[in-house]
């Protein structure tokens, strides 16, 4: 496959990652369903007033095979599992939002005032949905809702200037309690926003590109990350472009990390967050380097680069940045991060790195010369001691390859489409929903044959064990539909969309065996071989929602419920290790706890060998929280970091593993700044210590003289401590914090 193909084929891909990636706590806003406009007022008001009595009446319409029509011709259009009982979904005829309520089987519109913003981000925090919302007088603003009709509202006009716009969007991540977006509040342009769930507590953190240009032109929720309790993301300035720039959630803390493209004006191209151990790696461009690794710890010092892979000159401005070196998501493989780069002689290849510069290393030569291999990295599947993965070469066109992280251990598995130069476009998928194979052992691909077309395969990881699951579109048409790469890994079935011709392209499933690969339904009869245009909605409780049409309406679409129990293992939500005084304290989050059995807490020093130290019972529920302390772990001598991880275990013994926190023993004691300074009568201080304890605040005069002695608690990580100071006369004034053994002292001025 061309160089074209294989980036097409890597589009494709995106939606699909959309509908199952939860970084972060998102779900696919836009599912490709045509929108239709009405321009007629009145016409319109008449489809909501149709849409209301539909829903009001609303009772299981229909039931073919194992699906359950909800609702008839309503056309929802996104829908998001707020609750295990209600489902939050957005209706193209109203554009406004309403709540499924699952056991009574009901529609609620929860707000007929504003209409909603398909395209946009929205964000989750304590259990409500923030997202944007159009109405008549405010225009594009922050609205929040928790399900019912009385706790959905406009939270904050941003933008004040009429129906004038905020566009609320990117990011909505949270950090430290606080939801952080983007938005416009018309004079500032663009810039970082949070919200604590309050109107009063919906600010604006910074005007990061002074002015009213914006510092957010188009940055995804993927360009936020928190890496050692500091949010980093990617924004832009007029005089340094777009770079790399972190937030303590202040505005004095909210500082760019570094000028990495020093030419004025011209950005970085920072791309590809990962977080790995206790640092975040990511692509960037330099005037030196080009395109190389990066990595930060969330401090300055921290931010470095680890290594250019291509040594050749860069292109100058405004080019420069035509020529990535590095294309591809970094795949996580036994602590190492594998991914696609382009040293300038051997083409697209496969590398890894354990973010340092001696262990960032080329693997192998897949496609030899300067042609590319473009190993899929993005989407590779872990089975065992080896990952699996599309690749390209001359002689066998994109075929499964395996990898256990060696040049030599790097080969082809099967060429399943024969012949020089005839590929099988594999394309492998992998488990978004949580890290885990399909019986234990297996996994699915899509693969191309003259004889069969593009159909779907399953592969144990060994070439006899790669096999055509079936000839679904009998001879050479495809099986496999390209417009909709929907599927999902359950504990039993494999679901996936296919077309045999005959029923369109509808719900298929499978156990792994060309028996058990079946039909779910003919959801379109109307005629048969049209096709129902499956478009996922949400899981909860057990089932799966999705959109689709039975035919009998040619704009509207209905919502409708997969009857067959959907079982997902275990979902890690997130992993937080933390010091408190001399303990250690691990807490994680779980989702989707169907066949749970017991979580085991796992440590190691040096992140490769891990000793079982504890043991907690699974609690069986849809979403839960755990916490355990590692007794005495920071007081523990000749260790400088601990590696945490947990696994869980399920009732029929498979396990899965969270992700590795990492907590080191030499953290710096606390970081003090005082916002603002000058202090007018109140002295804010903004506390960044590494262990939670007891602190004294002392205020001193210019002659040393104790005026003010305060005794506080201090967390991990960020504390703001307000001190009145009117009764203090104006002057130069020191400010001591004494934490954990340390003593930092910090000078202001008392001003009025």
């Amino acid at each position: 496959m061309n160089i074209s193909g294989i980036i097409l084929h890597y589009i494709s891909l995106l939606p699909l990652k959309t509908v199952f990636l939860f970084v972060k706590g998102l779900l696919p806003r836009k599912l490709n369903n045509t929108v239709f406009e009405f321009s007629n007022l009145n016409f319109q008001a008449m489809k909501r007033n149709l849409l209301c009595t539909v829903l009001l009446l609303s009772v299981v319409v229909t039931t073919r095979s194992q699906v359950t029509r909800l609702s008839n011709n309503t056309s929802y259009d996104w829908g998001f599992a707020l609750t295990s009982t209600k489902i939050i979904l957005r209706s193209q005829i109203s554009k406004t939002i309403w709540v499924y309520d699952i056991p009574g089987n009901s529609f609620t519109e929860l707000s007929a005032a504003a209409q909603v913003e398909e395209d946009y981000d929205y964000g989750v925090m304590g259990g409500k949905l923030y997202f944007a919302g159009k109405t008549v007088a405010e225009g594009i603003e922050l609205w929040v809702t928790d399900g019912t009709p009385g706790g959905t509202s406009l939270l904050k006009d941003i933008n004040t200037s009429g129906a004038a716009d905020s566009e609320p969007k990117y990011g909505f991540i949270e950090y430290n309690n606080e939801l952080y977006f983007t938005a416009n509040d018309g004079s500032s342009g663009r810039e970082l926003w949070k919200t604590n769930g309050t109107g009063p507590g919906t600010v604006r953190v910074k005007d990061i590109n002074p002015g009213a240009p914006d510092a957010f032109a188009s940055t995804p929720a993927s360009h936020f990350n928190v890496i050692n309790n500091t949010l980093v993301f990617s924004a832009a300035t007029a005089a340094e472009g777009g770079e790399l720039w972190k937030t303590d959630g202040t505005e004095p803390g909210t500082t760019m990390l570094k000028d990495i493209y020093t030419t004025p004006t011209y950005g970085s191209y920072i791309s590809n967050f990962t977080v790995y151990l206790t640092d975040l790696l990511f692509a960037a461009f330099d005037e030196v380097n080009g395109s190389a690794l990066w990595k930060t710890d969330g401090t300055v010092a921290g931010t470095v680069m680890v290594k250019d892979i291509d040594p050749s000159a860069p292109l100058p401005p405004p080019f420069y940045y035509l020529l990535p070196s590095i294309i591809t998501a970094f795949f996580n493989f036994q602590n190492e991060l594998y991914f696609t780069g382009n040293d300038g002689t051997n083409g697209f290849e496969l590398w890894k790195t354990n973010g340092t510069t001696a262990g960032t290393v080329f693997i192998k030569d897949i496609n030899p010369g300067f042609d590319d291999a473009m190993p899929q990295v993005f989407s590779a599947v872990k089975n065992g001691s080896k990952f699996f993965f599309g690749a390209t070469t001359a002689n066998e066109g994109t075929e499964l390859w395996e990898s256990d992280g060696t040049g030599p251990g790097t080969q082809l598995v099967k060429d399943i489409a024969t012949g020089m130069g005839v590929s099988g476009d594999v394309f492998v998928l992998p488990n978004y929903f949580y890290s885990g194979l399909f019986q234990g052992n297996k996994f699915f691909l899509v693969a191309t044959t003259p004889a069969e077309g593009s159909e779907f395969y399953v592969s144990d990881g060994t070439s006899g064990g790669t096999t055509l699951l079936k000839d679904i579109n009998m001879g050479a048409p495809d099986g496999y539909d390209g417009s909709n790469l929907f599927y999902l890994y359950t504990n039993d079935k494999f679901y996936f969309i296919a077309d045999n011709s005959t029923n369109g392209s509808e719900l298929w499933q499978t156990d792994a065996t060309t028996i058990g690969t079946t039909l779910v339904a003919d959801v379109n009869a109307l005629p048969p071989s049209a096709g129902s245009g499956f478009q996922f909605a949400t899981i909860t409780s057990g089932n799966l929602y999705f959109f689709a049409t039975d035919g009998d309406d040619a704009l509207n679409t209905d919502f409708l419920r997969l009857d067959a129990s959907v079982i997902l293992p275990l979902r890690w939500v997130s992993i937080e290790a933390r010091a408190y005084n001399d303990d250690v304290v691990l807490t994680w989050k779980t989702a989707d706890e169907e066949n749970t059995g017991y979580f085991i807490i796992e440590r190691s020093t040096d992140g490769v060998r891990y000793t079982d130290i504890g043991r907690i019972n699974a609690q069986g529920r849809n979403t839960n929280s755990y916490s355990y302390t590692d007794g005495g772990a920071m007081s523990q001598a000749g260790v400088r970091k601990w590696f945490y991880r947990v696994r869980c275990v399920d009732i029929d013994s498979k396990s899965s593993l969270s992700r590795i926190v990492v907590v080191s023993l030499n953290e710096p004691a606390s970081v003090v700044r005082i916002a603002p300074n000058p202090v007018a009568n109140e002295l804010k201080l903004v506390i960044n210590t590494a262990r939670s304890g007891h602190a004294t605040i002392n205020l001193l005069d210019i002659k040393g003289k104790l005026v003010v002695q305060r005794s506080i608690v201090v967390n991990r990580g960020m504390n703001v401590v307000n001190t009145d100071a009117t009764h203090l006369p104006a002057g130069v004034y020191l400010v001591q914090v004494i934490s954990n053994g340390s003593v930092v002292t910090e000078r202001f001025l008392i001003q009025r």
